[in-house]
Parts: structure tokens; C-alpha cells; sequence
């Protein structure tokens, strides 16, 4: 009942996104030989095997260039932005919490344009990456993302991965978001900024912030279930937008599925 459940929402928040895409275009010409639920579940398959799309011309029998253009067409039309915004906005009583958690996880580069990416000095030396920046809410639903160049500080990224709506009142870090103008930016958004102090430091976490701190493994598995669609694991598309279509794809996909685990269960 849940996947039946999951599967239907899922398609339903992309289809409306999809249809108002298309009431914005002319009426004329050929209309698309295949329903829009086909290209989903073919979208959905290539988010989690990484299959090229002339493998998945092979599978599906629609022409590669046809399931390349649509995808394209769909980003560049916000239709996955749009659809992962829609899921927030649809069930923010769920969502809605005191704390939240951030993080950035490197995803290595193979054909991306070489402006869209980076070298990581400490997990990609030899490679160049990109850098994701995730912000779960405290069931494990991501609310925001940033995708940038792997040589980019994990606190140039925050400002970026904060969602338009506030979620949330307190965001617990780690130690690479250390700093104070940081810091008092996010009160000016009545948000309060908690990562561990160094050993040094004069100011010490509380008790509660330090068990808080330990829930930080939340976003961390965020990142590990995104990684684990085989399209997210390693960069293969050369498009930087196409491949942030596919991680909003990936975000909604998880954060469905981690709704109606935590709400809907059986």
C-alpha cells in the first residue's frame, strides 16, 4: 500500500508541473505518441540504474534523442524544481520542525563541461568533483540543495541551500561551518546555527546541543540514500542543469518515501 501510495504522489506532483509547462506552449503541431507516465517511470529507472539513454532507447523503445530532449525541456522549465517545491509546500505540517541538519557530500566529475566543476583538496585530489549541499528536516526529508564546483567552502554554500520557506529554528553543522559572520547572518533569519566548538574554544556545547549534534547522522544518510541512484553516484552528464534536474528528481523520490514511512504507515 505504501509504494502503491508513493508511486501515485509521485507521479501526480510531476504531472501537474508537467501539464502547466505545457499549457504554456503553442497547441499546434504532432501530439507526443507516448503518455507523460511512461517518460516518469523511464526517467525514475535511469535515476536509479544510470543507464545511458541509448540503453534505455534499447529497454523502452522510444528514440534516445527523444527521452534526452524532453528531460532537458522539463529542467529547463523548472518542472523538477517545481514539482520538489510543490511536495513542500503540499505537506509543510509534516515537515515543519524545530531542528534541521546540513551537510555536503563530493560527487566525482567523468564528462561534465569543465567551468560546472572542481578540485576537492581534501576527498578528490586527482579528480575533479562537484560539491552537494543538502539541508534535511529532522524526519529525514530533504528541504534544501545546492550543487556547485567541488573547490567551494562548505560556508559559501549555506546561504544557497536554505529554503524559501523556513522549516525550522535551529540547523546543527559540523565543524567546517565554524564561524561567527556565519553565524549572526542566520539570526538575522531568527535561525540558530549549532556545530561543535573546538577544543580550544572557550565556548562549550550544552549537553542537549551535544546529544543534538549526534542526530547530525540524519543528513549524512540523506546523502548516502541519494548516492546509492547510480545517476547521482558519479557525474556522467555534461549538463550541469540536466544533472540537477535528476538530484531534484532524487530529493522528491527520498523525501516521499521517508513521509510516508515516518506518517503513513500501514
Amino acid at each position: 500500500m505504501n509504494k502503491k501510495l508513493y508511486l501515485s504522489e509521485f507521479k501526480s506532483l510531476l504531472l501537474n508541473q508537467v501539464l502547466k509547462y505545457k499549457s504554456k506552449l503553442d497547441s499546434r503541431g504532432m501530439k507526443p505518441i507516448y503518455n507523460y507516465d511512461k517518460y516518469i517511470d523511464i526517467y525514475l529507472y535511469k535515476l536509479e540504474t544510470g543507464l545511458t539513454w541509448q540503453r534505455l532507447e534499447s529497454i523502452f523503445h522510444i528514440s534516445k534523442s527523444q527521452l534526452h530532449i524532453t528531460f532537458t525541456n522539463w529542467t529547463y522549465n523548472n518542472v523538477f524544481l517545481n514539482a520538489f517545491n510543490a511536495f513542500l509546500k503540499k505537506y509543510k505540517i509534516y515537515i515543519e520542525g524545530n531542528d534541521a541538519y546540513i551537510d555536503t557530500t563530493t560527487i566525482f566529475n567523468k564528462y561534465g563541461y569543465t567551468e560546472t566543476v572542481g578540485f576537492n583538496s581534501f576527498e578528490s585530489r586527482k579528480h575533479k568533483s562537484n560539491k552537494l549541499s543538502c539541508l534535511v528536516s529532522n524526519h529525514g526529508i530533504p528541504l534544501g540543495i545546492k550543487l556547485s564546483t567541488g573547490n567551494i567552502h562548505d560556508i559559501t554554500l549555506l546561504m544557497d541551500t536554505l529554503p524559501k520557506n523556513k522549516y525550522f529554528n535551529i540547523l546543527y553543522a559540523d565543524k567546517s561551518y565554524i564561524s561567527k559572520n556565519l553565524k549572526q547572518r542566520l539570526v538575522s533569519r531568527n535561525i540558530n546555527l549549532i556545530y561543535p566548538y573546538k577544543k580550544n574554544s572557550k565556548i562549550k556545547n550544552t549537553k542537549e546541543e551535544q546529544y543534538e549534534l549526534k542526530n547530525r547522522m540524519k543528513v549524512e544518510h540523506i546523502n548516502n540514500s541519494l548516492k546509492q541512484n547510480r545517476t547521482l553516484n558519479t557525474r556522467y552528464i555534461k549538463d550541469i542543469n540536466v544533472f540537477t534536474g535528476f538530484i531534484y528528481l532524487g530529493c522528491l523520490k527520498i523525501g516521499l518515501q521517508n513521509l510516508i514511512f515516518n506518517f503513513f504507515k500501514d
